[in-house]
Protein backbone atom coordinates (compact mmCIF):
# COMPACT_ATOMS: atom_id res chain seq x y z
CA UNK A 1 0.00 0.00 0.00
CA UNK A 2 2.97 2.28 -0.11
CA UNK A 3 2.40 5.53 -1.86
CA UNK A 4 5.11 7.31 -3.46
CA UNK A 5 5.06 11.52 -3.45
CA UNK A 6 5.75 12.70 -6.81
CA UNK A 7 5.67 16.43 -6.27
CA UNK A 8 9.38 16.87 -7.19
CA UNK A 9 12.49 14.87 -6.45
CA UNK A 10 13.12 16.12 -2.71
CA UNK A 11 9.78 15.02 -2.14
CA UNK A 12 10.27 11.25 -3.81
CA UNK A 13 13.29 11.51 -2.14
CA UNK A 14 11.99 11.80 1.79
CA UNK A 15 8.82 9.68 0.68
CA UNK A 16 10.96 6.75 0.28
CA UNK A 17 13.20 7.27 3.33
CA UNK A 18 10.45 7.87 5.50
CA UNK A 19 8.83 4.89 4.38
CA UNK A 20 11.88 2.51 5.25
CA UNK A 21 11.59 4.43 8.63
CA UNK A 22 8.32 3.11 9.51
CA UNK A 23 8.69 -0.45 8.04
CA UNK A 24 6.16 0.20 5.27
CA UNK A 25 8.58 -1.34 2.50
CA UNK A 26 12.19 -2.85 3.46
CA UNK A 27 14.64 -0.51 1.65
CA UNK A 28 14.26 1.65 -1.17
CA UNK A 29 14.99 -1.24 -3.84
CA UNK A 30 11.74 -3.25 -3.53
CA UNK A 31 9.67 -0.24 -4.53
CA UNK A 32 8.04 -0.62 -7.94
CA UNK A 33 5.48 2.02 -8.58
CA UNK A 34 4.33 2.45 -11.49
CA UNK A 35 7.01 4.72 -12.70
CA UNK A 36 10.42 5.27 -10.72
CA UNK A 37 13.11 7.36 -11.00
CA UNK A 38 16.59 5.61 -10.74
CA UNK A 39 19.99 6.32 -9.47
CA UNK A 40 22.32 3.68 -8.06
CA UNK A 41 21.46 5.24 -4.64
CA UNK A 42 18.38 6.54 -3.62
CA UNK A 43 19.70 9.18 -1.48
CA UNK A 44 21.92 10.41 -4.89
CA UNK A 45 18.70 11.59 -6.91
CA UNK A 46 18.46 14.92 -4.69
CA UNK A 47 21.74 15.80 -5.53
CA UNK A 48 22.76 14.15 -9.13
CA UNK A 49 19.61 13.83 -10.28
CA UNK A 50 17.32 11.44 -12.34
CA UNK A 51 19.84 8.98 -14.74
CA UNK A 52 16.24 7.37 -16.11
CA UNK A 53 12.77 7.08 -15.47
CA UNK A 54 11.66 3.38 -15.23
CA UNK A 55 8.07 3.36 -16.94
CA UNK A 56 6.62 -0.35 -15.02
CA UNK A 57 3.03 -0.50 -16.57
CA UNK A 58 3.46 -2.37 -19.02
CA UNK A 59 2.83 -6.15 -19.28
CA UNK A 60 4.86 -7.97 -22.22
CA UNK A 61 2.79 -7.89 -25.21
CA UNK A 62 2.59 -11.59 -26.64
CA UNK A 63 1.69 -10.78 -30.24
CA UNK A 64 5.46 -9.52 -30.20
CA UNK A 65 8.60 -11.23 -30.66
CA UNK A 66 10.39 -9.11 -28.08
CA UNK A 67 7.40 -8.41 -25.78
CA UNK A 68 6.76 -4.91 -27.03
CA UNK A 69 5.77 -3.21 -30.59
CA UNK A 70 7.67 -0.48 -31.72
CA UNK A 71 4.83 1.43 -31.53
CA UNK A 72 3.95 1.03 -27.96
CA UNK A 73 7.54 2.80 -27.55
CA UNK A 74 6.57 5.06 -29.86
CA UNK A 75 3.75 6.54 -28.12
CA UNK A 76 5.39 6.28 -25.18
CA UNK A 77 7.53 8.67 -25.82
CA UNK A 78 5.05 10.95 -27.44
CA UNK A 79 3.13 11.39 -24.30
CA UNK A 80 6.30 11.10 -22.42
CA UNK A 81 7.17 14.95 -24.44
CA UNK A 82 3.99 15.56 -24.86
CA UNK A 83 3.73 16.33 -20.72
CA UNK A 84 7.21 17.70 -20.53
CA UNK A 85 6.40 20.44 -22.63
CA UNK A 86 2.74 20.80 -21.18
CA UNK A 87 2.63 23.83 -17.97
CA UNK A 88 3.57 22.34 -15.06
CA UNK A 89 0.93 21.10 -12.51
CA UNK A 90 1.27 23.56 -9.06
CA UNK A 91 2.71 21.49 -6.56
CA UNK A 92 -0.52 21.42 -4.34
CA UNK A 93 -2.32 19.43 -7.62
CA UNK A 94 0.07 16.83 -7.86
CA UNK A 95 -1.34 14.02 -5.20
CA UNK A 96 -4.58 15.30 -6.44
CA UNK A 97 -4.09 14.42 -9.94
CA UNK A 98 -2.45 11.18 -9.79
CA UNK A 99 -4.89 9.52 -6.94
CA UNK A 100 -7.80 10.95 -10.46
CA UNK A 101 -5.23 8.94 -12.50
CA UNK A 102 -4.96 5.84 -10.24
CA UNK A 103 -8.43 5.89 -10.04
CA UNK A 104 -9.14 5.95 -13.65
CA UNK A 105 -6.53 3.21 -14.25
CA UNK A 106 -8.30 0.79 -12.00
CA UNK A 107 -11.78 1.39 -13.93
CA UNK A 108 -10.01 0.78 -16.79
CA UNK A 109 -8.87 -2.30 -15.91
CA UNK A 110 -11.57 -3.47 -14.62
CA UNK A 111 -14.04 -3.22 -17.70
CA UNK A 112 -14.85 -5.57 -20.21
CA UNK A 113 -11.93 -5.11 -23.10
CA UNK A 114 -14.63 -6.05 -25.95
CA UNK A 115 -16.69 -2.86 -24.67
CA UNK A 116 -16.46 0.87 -25.00
CA UNK A 117 -14.75 2.28 -22.19
CA UNK A 118 -16.52 4.22 -19.50
CA UNK A 119 -13.15 6.77 -20.13
CA UNK A 120 -13.32 7.05 -23.99
CA UNK A 121 -14.59 10.02 -24.26
CA UNK A 122 -11.88 11.28 -22.48
CA UNK A 123 -9.43 9.29 -24.31
CA UNK A 124 -10.40 10.96 -27.55
CA UNK A 125 -9.75 14.29 -25.99
CA UNK A 126 -6.21 13.56 -25.00
CA UNK A 127 -5.80 11.97 -28.70
CA UNK A 128 -7.03 15.05 -30.05
CA UNK A 129 -4.81 16.88 -28.56
CA UNK A 130 -1.55 14.32 -29.43
CA UNK A 131 -2.80 14.94 -32.61
CA UNK A 132 -1.93 18.74 -32.83
CA UNK A 133 1.41 18.33 -30.73
CA UNK A 134 2.48 15.83 -33.34
CA UNK A 135 2.12 18.49 -36.19
CA UNK A 136 3.88 21.12 -34.19
CA UNK A 137 7.10 18.79 -33.71
CA UNK A 138 6.69 17.91 -36.80
CA UNK A 139 6.74 14.08 -35.62
CA UNK A 140 6.33 12.44 -38.59
CA UNK A 141 4.24 10.10 -40.94
CA UNK A 142 4.61 7.55 -38.56
CA UNK A 143 3.63 9.26 -35.24
CA UNK A 144 0.08 10.25 -37.33
CA UNK A 145 -0.37 6.76 -37.83
CA UNK A 146 0.14 5.68 -34.52
CA UNK A 147 -2.13 8.48 -33.54
CA UNK A 148 -4.82 6.64 -36.03
CA UNK A 149 -4.51 4.11 -34.70
CA UNK A 150 -4.94 4.57 -30.94
CA UNK A 151 -8.20 6.71 -31.81
CA UNK A 152 -9.08 3.70 -34.03
CA UNK A 153 -8.87 1.02 -30.93
CA UNK A 154 -10.61 3.63 -28.14
CA UNK A 155 -13.98 3.80 -30.85
CA UNK A 156 -13.89 -0.06 -31.43
CA UNK A 157 -12.47 -1.51 -28.46
CA UNK A 158 -12.26 -5.10 -30.35
CA UNK A 159 -9.08 -3.96 -31.49
CA UNK A 160 -7.31 -3.53 -28.36
CA UNK A 161 -4.43 -6.29 -27.28
CA UNK A 162 -6.35 -7.30 -23.96
CA UNK A 163 -9.56 -7.94 -26.52
CA UNK A 164 -7.49 -9.94 -29.07
CA UNK A 165 -6.22 -12.05 -26.19
CA UNK A 166 -9.93 -12.43 -25.34
CA UNK A 167 -10.66 -14.44 -28.07
CA UNK A 168 -8.16 -16.97 -27.13
CA UNK A 169 -9.15 -17.51 -24.00
CA UNK A 170 -10.10 -21.57 -23.45
CA UNK A 171 -11.46 -22.97 -20.03
CA UNK A 172 -10.70 -19.67 -18.63
CA UNK A 173 -6.55 -19.60 -19.54
CA UNK A 174 -4.61 -18.69 -22.38
CA UNK A 175 -2.33 -20.61 -21.64
CA UNK A 176 -2.57 -22.55 -25.15
CA UNK A 177 -1.57 -19.72 -26.90
CA UNK A 178 0.91 -18.98 -24.91
CA UNK A 179 2.57 -22.06 -26.02
CA UNK A 180 1.79 -21.63 -29.25
CA UNK A 181 2.76 -18.00 -29.71
CA UNK A 182 6.52 -19.56 -27.79
CA UNK A 183 6.67 -22.24 -29.91
CA UNK A 184 6.02 -20.16 -33.29
CA UNK A 185 8.94 -17.60 -31.71
CA UNK A 186 11.34 -20.36 -31.06
CA UNK A 187 10.98 -21.80 -34.48
CA UNK A 188 11.64 -18.46 -36.09
CA UNK A 189 14.30 -17.64 -33.64
CA UNK A 190 16.62 -21.28 -34.61
CA UNK A 191 15.96 -20.66 -38.75
CA UNK A 192 17.72 -16.70 -37.74
CA UNK A 193 20.82 -16.47 -40.24
CA UNK A 194 22.36 -15.55 -36.85
CA UNK A 195 20.80 -17.94 -34.03
CA UNK A 196 21.57 -17.05 -30.76
CA UNK A 197 24.21 -19.18 -29.01
CA UNK A 198 25.22 -18.16 -25.24
CA UNK A 199 23.16 -21.07 -22.74
CA UNK A 200 24.92 -24.22 -24.11
CA UNK A 201 27.60 -24.07 -22.03
CA UNK A 202 26.46 -21.50 -19.39
CA UNK A 203 24.70 -21.68 -16.30
CA UNK A 204 24.24 -18.18 -16.06
CA UNK A 205 25.90 -15.04 -17.73
CA UNK A 206 25.92 -11.39 -16.53
CA UNK A 207 24.21 -8.74 -17.99
CA UNK A 208 27.41 -7.43 -19.94
CA UNK A 209 28.03 -11.07 -21.30
CA UNK A 210 24.77 -11.26 -22.43
CA UNK A 211 24.75 -8.10 -24.33
CA UNK A 212 27.98 -9.02 -25.70
CA UNK A 213 26.64 -12.35 -27.08
CA UNK A 214 23.77 -10.96 -28.35
CA UNK A 215 24.78 -8.29 -30.07
CA UNK A 216 28.42 -9.03 -30.54
CA UNK A 217 29.98 -5.68 -29.65
CA UNK A 218 27.74 -3.88 -32.04
CA UNK A 219 25.49 -1.90 -30.03
CA UNK A 220 25.85 0.61 -27.49
CA UNK A 221 23.62 2.53 -25.92
CA UNK A 222 22.94 6.44 -26.98
CA UNK A 223 24.00 8.28 -24.36
CA UNK A 224 22.87 11.26 -25.82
Amino acid sequence: NFTPDYTDVESYVARIKRAVAKKEIYTAAPFHGPVRFKDDNVENLATDGIKYLKPRMLDLDPTSYVGIRTGTLRFIWLLASYFIMSPALNKSEVSEALAVADKRNEIVALEDPTKKSQLSEAAIALIEHLKVYVDLIQAGPEYQELIEDMQYRVKIPMNTPSARLVRHIKDDSLTNYALKRAKAYQKSALLALHPFRGFEDNASLTADELKAKIFRGSWEPDNR
